[in-house]
């Protein structure tokens, strides 16, 4: 998602944001809360997956935070491949 963003949009970053912030659809294995952000940059591309603990809308706003969190770090750091994988 992050890299289709950024072509899209000709960017130079990309995030992209997926997961199942609930309240219900989640399961064992992928459990309400569960996100998967990525974050691009012509060179990398990292993803990180994180569950989150809260209702909808605390879950949605916690993967924004830390998506905005992964890009500031990239743009600070010299690209996404200072950032280090899942």
């Amino acid at each position: 998602m992050a890299e289709g963003v950024r072509a899209q949009l000709g960017g130079w970053w990309g995030v992209g944001i997926t997961g199942i912030a609930g309240p219900s659809g989640g399961t064992p294995e992928k459990p309400v809360g569960l996100v998967y952000i990525g974050v691009c940059d012509p060179t990398a591309t990292v993803v990180k997956r994180q569950i989150f603990a809260g209702d909808r809308a605390t879950i949605k706003y916690r993967a924004t935070q830390y998506a905005l969190w992964l890009l500031y770090q990239g743009v600070k750091h010299g690209g996404c491949d200072s950032l280090s994988p899942l």
